[in-house]
Parts: C-alpha cells; sequence; structure tokens
C-alpha cells in the first residue's frame, strides 16, 4: 500500500470511529423522543439534517444543486437510507437497544457481499474473520435470550432490515465519492430520505410535540446524523466500505452502556459476551 493509500485508510478508520462515538448516543435519545411515530422521528430528523449539512455546503462553497442525472440516482440511495432509519427507529419501539443495535450491526457482513457484488472490491482473510465474529456476537445475543417473545423478534426482524439498507447505503454511497462533494451528497440523501417519509408521518402523526421530544428530534438530527453520518459517508469515501461499517459499531458498545446507565437497561452475560465478540472483530478490521 503507498503512504497515500494508507494515510487515506487511517484517516477513514479514525472518521469512523469518530462517527460511531456520535452514532452512540442516538438508541437513548430516540427513546426520549418515544411521544412521536417512528415515521415522525425518522422524517424530521432526516429533513432538518439535511438542511444543516446543505447550509455546511454552503460555508464551504459545495454546489446545493446537484445535476437532474445526479438527482435521479440519489432519490434511490436517499429511500433505501430512510428505511435503514425508519426499521431502526421502530425496532426500538419492540426490543431493546442491545438487541436493536447488535442485530443492526450484522450490517458488515452483508457489506461485504454487496461490496464485493457492486464494487468488485476485494476482502481480506483477515476481515472476513472480523465480520464472523461480530455475527457470532448477534448469535449468542439473540439465541440466549432469556426472555425471547414475539414481539421481541418482530423488533430484531426489523433491525435486520435496518442492516440490510444500512448495507446498501454504505456500498452505494461509497460508488458516489468521485462523483460529488461530501456535503452535498450527504445533504441531499437526508433529505430525500426525510421527503420519503414524510408522507407517512404526516398520516401517523401523533401531532404531540412536547419540548423532550422535539429536543430529542433536533439532537438527533444535529449529532447522530448531521455529524455522525457524515463522518461515517466521509470514511466510506476513504476506505472499504465493510471496515468503515464493522468500526461504526462500535456504536453497538457505547448505546448498551448509555442505556444501562440512563435507561436502566441492563445488560446481561449474554449481551456482554456479544458485544465482547463485536469489539475482537472490530480489531480484526482495523488491524
Amino acid at each position: 500500500m503507498t503512504g497515500a493509500g494508507k494515510d487515506s485508510r487511517e484517516w477513514g478508520i479514525g472518521l469512523a470511529a469518530a462517527a460511531a462515538c456520535a452514532f452512540s448516543t442516538a438508541a437513548v435519545v430516540i427513546r426520549l423522543a418515544s411521544d412521536l411515530s417512528p415515521f415522525e422521528i425518522t422524517s424530521y430528523r432526516m429533513l432538518l439534517a439535511g438542511l444543516l449539512v446543505g447550509g455546511a455546503a454552503r460555508v464551504v462553497h459545495q454546489p446545493l444543486r446537484p445535476g437532474p442525472g445526479d438527482l435521479r440516482r440519489l432519490a434511490p440511495i436517499g429511500l433505501i437510507t430512510g428505511v435503514h432509519f425508519l426499521a431502526f427507529i421502530a425496532a426500538l419501539s419492540y426490543t431493546s437497544i442491545a438487541h436493536a443495535l447488535t442485530v443492526t450491526y450484522t450490517a458488515p457482513a452483508l457489506t461485504a457481499l454487496v461490496a464485493w457484488r457492486l464494487l468488485r472490491e476485494p476482502m481480506p482473510l483477515r476481515r472476513w474473520g472480523g465480520i464472523a465474529l461480530a455475527v457470532a456476537g448477534t448469535g449468542i445475543l439473540v439465541e440466549f435470550e432469556p426472555h425471547l417473545t414475539a414481539r421481541i423478534l418482530f423488533g430484531d426482524a426489523l433491525a435486520l432490515v435496518s442492516a440490510l439498507a444500512f448495507a446498501f447505503y454504505s456500498v452505494l454511497g461509497r460508488r458516489e465519492r468521485a462523483r460529488l462533494p461530501l456535503f452535498t451528497y450527504a445533504g441531499w440523501i437526508y433529505f430525500l430520505a426525510g421527503l420519503a417519509t414524510l408522507p407517512f408521518a404526516l398520516a401517523a402523526g401523533t401531532y404531540r410535540f412536547a419540548p423532550t421530544a422535539v429536543a430529542a428530534v433536533v439532537y438527533l438530527a444535529a449529532v447522530p446524523l448531521a455529524g455522525g453520518h457524515t463522518l461515517y459517508n466521509a470514511a466510506l469515501r476513504r476506505t472499504h466500505p465493510a471496515a468503515v461499517n464493522i468500526i461504526a459499531s462500535l456504536e453497538v458498545i457505547g448505546g448498551i452502556l448509555l442505556g444501562w446507565l440512563i435507561l436502566g437497561e441492563a445488560p446481561g452475560g449474554h449481551t456482554l459476551a456479544g458485544a465482547g465478540l463485536t469489539l475482537l472483530g472490530v480489531g480484526l478490521v482495523v488491524w
């Protein structure tokens, strides 16, 4: 690997780790917005984040208006992004933070497969081993759940939908790195995802705009999304999407800890074992 290529990969790893720190706060804050429907939380945070990143694009003199061909290409990515966020937020209504996060982060394995098929990007054996350990952690989480119910399984299924959408979002985002500047791309993806889910938000709207819920949505738009996911998209431009995805899975650890400290969702032994395997997998990918 050339020095420039190595530097780019190291930057990508650092950006992905910073993104994971921002992501880690999302699940707890989503619970604080529970007065709103999952459609409302998804749409409003995506629209606001799109406007915030659009403002950043203007500050750094990146174009605000991509061409018609660009918009046609971005529209399906925006839809996939909306599905990812909506499915994850809905999953938190049915299952625990630990389950929702860990099942969603089966995405690295799916990302590797999608990247291999769509981008023809190689995957060293070491990374495959890391991905296998991360997926094994998910198996431990579900297999040894002492209070498994149909409701929890439904939430886990929604998290799996979120994982699949996350994989495509990651790979397609990397494919756009040579076509559009970062803020132009990210701002439009968030905004298009918000528009795609807006009709459902209006139809399912509770219109209970409690101050806590409003503050939660603003935070979700600004920190985990406009901040975290834009860092994530920046990382995708510098290193392999499966590597970025599995580094971002550190969100699992941070989210579980915050859920325990703030909401009292204490992790069991099987949860800690699954989290440990996830960390080991991250280490194999980064090494």
